[in-house]
């Protein structure tokens, strides 16, 4: 299988690595095991990355299509989902989303890799325990959020 799901007891993230080629019911497949792991830890918050660093070029379909549905089947104590290595198309597509599902769009963010995401994750859930954000305002910008210094 070309989408492999890794699960992270703490900090409760789901990771579907998505490698050489694959195709949407892959990723579906592995989204659904994802939810299932989402049921069982509910209603504690579980957020996931969706790590396309070392994936082939998209499948063919409609990505502003898939990424609705990938979030409307998502459990209620779904956060974010952070999309790791994204290239030129997925960051288009990725902004395209945002214009015409501004609600949905919201719980997705880009990240360079692994480590940045969990920083993104991490910042997200310590705003909103904070109180600075509700779960379903919009997230900020990566420029708004305070990123360590890479070493």
């Amino acid at each position: 299988m070309a989408v492999n799901l890794e699960w992270y007891v703490e900090p409760k993230v789901c990771i579907l690595r998505c490698v050489g080629r694959w195709d949407w019911p892959e990723l579906y497949e592995s989204l659904a095991a994802a939810n299932d792991i989402a049921d069982s830890i509910a209603p504690e918050r579980i957020d996931g990355i969706i790590d396309l660093k070392h994936s082939r070029p998209l499948p063919e379909g409609p990505i502003i299509t898939h990424l609705r549905n990938g979030l409307q089947r998502s459990r209620s104590n779904h956060g974010i989902t952070v999309i790791v290595g994204a290239d030129r198309v997925v960051k288009s597509f990725v902004t395209m989303f945002d214009k015409i599902y501004p609600t949905l769009a919201n719980r997705y963010r880009l990240a360079d890799d692994t480590d940045e995401a969990l920083t993104v994750i991490q910042l997200y859930r310590e705003m909103q325990a904070n109180a600075e954000i509700q779960p379903d305002e919009t997230i900020p910008s990566r420029s708004m959020l305070t990123m360590p210094a890479r070493r």
